[in-house]
């Protein structure tokens, strides 16, 4: 099993290239090579699993506007997530802004 700072290494380089040719930013998601799965839940809300346990939710919004609105009014109190807008989405993970997880996935999503 790779430790994490080895999966956010593997992740972080295909991430900066990965959606070069037109792809969508679901098969983006799916392509990085340390994602064991995509999931979807309630409407656009999806989780990005990775091999080393680290989860990244993604909500698609219609606007990056409308993102950028909701993205700072997601977190409430006690909430163990983080939120930004990347694009039109919005991303939740645990950890900080550098985490290399959310990275990869923001450079799916923009």
């Amino acid at each position: 099993m790779l430790s994490r700072a080895g999966v956010a290494a593997a992740v972080l380089l295909p991430a900066l290239t990965a959606c070069g040719g037109g792809r969508s930013a679901v098969s983006c998601l799916r392509a990085l090579k340390a994602v064991e799965a995509v999931t979807r839940t309630v409407g656009d809300q999806r989780f990005v699993r990775f091999s080393d346990g680290a989860v990244v939710g993604v909500v698609f919004r219609p606007t990056s506007d409308d993102a950028a609105r909701l993205a700072p009014a997601a977190n409430g109190p006690g909430d163990p997530f983080a939120y930004t807008a990347v694009g039109r989405a919005v991303l939740s993970w645990r950890g900080t802004a550098s985490d290399p997880h959310l990275l990869a996935v923001a450079g799916c999503v923009r």
